[in-house]
């Protein structure tokens, strides 16, 4: 599949050597005469042989399939055509331009070889109507003659588990980095050693998703030198157009976000007193909470664009401030353009002062309570959408070479970002809303994120099967507070009254205390 697609409505026009293109400047598009002109560039090797078929295809997702498959077949094919179809397909040395200069394909470097001689087998199974991963075995066979001896000679073998999809295998003073297709758990390793033979071999199963915690480091890992995130893309925040939100778009944003969920997951949510089982499933619900409220989907009330994480028994640890909604085109989904600003010991005292001044310009702060201890899952996916879209080089002194990890710390007040990034790349107007100029203060203390929804993946758990077509979207996510607003009216910038039980709720006046009474009693907990 190739996504990188150069597309403008024109003519093809022939040369002594090349093709350029003659642009249809009638601004018609498809309702002109003008053919559409999609090139891309590909490897050779896959177009041999007559029979290949070249499509364009609707990007394949739950949502798309759902709503395409019955007008666009399987596939969801757009356009198809055979390679030999001259009429509709050219191969050609080089991408066609509006100019006779030719747009050559810069060469990429060759990867370095793999640090050892192991192979990998992955064996499948069919249930239901798809194949799913059950087992991944790895054979390391020993050649060098000084290490075969030594592990002829009974020599202690160790296994450690160094990223998700990479283990460090030693044989005595002898070292290998194998390297696994899927991520794994530490302890599903299982180790066999064939000494007279002369080989290692390792079997485990996929990480599987209803595993409590996450990966054995980190949900969503950030490798070091230089830091960049393991498992979500690199986005352009920047070049992502601003997605202008209206009813048409707002239909299409909640069942998108509605996907994030398996249907495991979704069958737990049915359940009005529902907890997440595991840390990923509760940060998936907060994502979806932000982009609900800054849409201001149904009865969540007006869009809210500051957003507040705070721990249930914990101060606030992170505010976020939402600049718009992107389109991610080549992931198939929308971006949160974040601001973000971690509440740390160290710099509370100078920041928290500043949240008050929003309050009075009559923003509200939404606060997103964290129940089920996933902060630390928080921290580390902030950390990660941060360097998907980092513009910025990290300092010689960056936080995270000197702690050695990324992020810093899980723990409640301590510090997660470095503060290489920070008051980078807010320059545009989404960042200076009229009705928040106060907004700016705060922004040299942010770091920029592109916050993105999190699905779950088909080869590990069924998304969008049964449960989302007999179902629908399921409960909304769960409502927000104001942090600086009356609970009941959400006024902001007056005086504001703490509930006498739990000190949590804050009200403008008894009337509105007592009219939200029989909404807060189920949450309001003596503190």
């Amino acid at each position: 599949m190739f996504s990188s697609l150069h597309a403008v409505w024109g003519t093809l026009v022939p040369s002594d050597d090349a093709y350029t293109i003659q642009p249809d400047t009638s601004g018609q598009g498809i309702n002109g005469s003008s053919d559409m002109i999609i090139s891309f560039w590909i490897p050779s090797a896959l177009i041999a042989g007559n029979n290949t078929t070249v499509s364009l295809a609707f990007r394949y997702t739950a949502l798309s399939h759902r709503l395409y498959h019955k007008s666009h077949g399987h596939d969801l094919d757009i356009f198809k055509a055979q390679i030999k179809n001259r009429d509709h397909v050219l191969v050609l040395p080089s991408r066609p331009m509006q100019t006779p200069f030719k747009q050559e394909l810069p060469l990429l470097a060759l990867p370095p070889p793999p640090s050892s001689d192991a192979t990998c087998e992955c064996t499948s199974y069919w249930r239901g109507d798809r194949w799913y991963i059950k087992e991944i075995i790895i054979r390391l066979n020993v050649t060098d003659a000084a290490e075969k001896a030594s592990l002829m000679g009974g020599a202690k073998v160790a296994m450690q588990l160094v990223g998700p999809c990479r283990l460090r295998l030693s044989i005595a003073d002898y070292v290998h980095i194998v390297n696994i297709p899927f991520p794994v758990k530490e302890s599903d390793v299982k180790v066999r050693i064939a000494r007279k033979s002369s080989y290692i071999e390792m079997v485990t199963t996929p990480y599987q998703p209803w595993y409590g915690g996450g990966y054995p480091q980190s949900l969503f890992p950030i490798l070091l030198d230089p830091p960049r995130p393991w498992n979500v893309h690199h986005i352009p925040l920047e070049k992502l157009p601003l997605i202008e939100l209206s009813k048409d778009m707002v239909e299409y944003i909640v069942p998108h976000m509605a996907l994030q969920h398996s249907d495991r997951e979704r069958k737990i949510m049915f359940d009005p007193k529902y907890v997440p089982r595991d840390h990923l499933h509760a940060l998936k619900v907060g994502v979806n909470i932000l982009v609900h409220d800054y849409i201001g989907f149904e009865s969540r009330g007006p869009p809210f664009e500051v957003f507040a994480l705070r721990p249930i028994g914990s101060g606030v640890q992170m505010i976020l401030l939402i600049g718009g909604i992107r389109s991610d085109s080549a992931g198939g989904t929308i971006i949160l353009d974040t601001a973000v600003v971690p509440i740390t010991a160290k710099n509370k005292a100078t920041v928290l002062p500043l949240l008050d001044p929003i309050g009075e310009s009559g923003v509200l702060i939404m606060s997103i309570d964290i129940r089920h201890g996933e902060m630390g899952a928080w921290k580390q996916y902030l950390a990660a959408c941060i360097e998907r879209a980092r513009t910025w080089i990290h300092k010689p002194g960056c936080e995270y070479k000197a702690a050695g990890r990324a992020p810093i710390s899980l723990e409640d007040g301590g510090d997660s970002l470095c503060t290489c990034g920070n008051g980078i790349g807010f320059e545009g107007p989404e960042w200076i809303p009229p009705e928040a100029p106060k907004w700016q203060q705060l922004l040299p203390h942010a770091t920029r994120a592109g916050i993105s929804p999190i699905f779950s993946v088909p080869y590990l758990e069924v998304v969008g099967g049964e449960v989302f077509k007999d179902n629908g979207y399921g409960r909304p996510p769960p409502t927000t507070s104001p942090l600086n607003g009356c609970w009941a009216c959400a006024k902001s910038g007056v005086p504001l009254s703490a509930c006498g039980r739990c000190q949590r709720a804050r009200y403008c006046s008894s009337e509105c205390q007592r009219e939200h009474w029989k909404d807060h009693k189920w949450g309001c907990q003596q503190k």
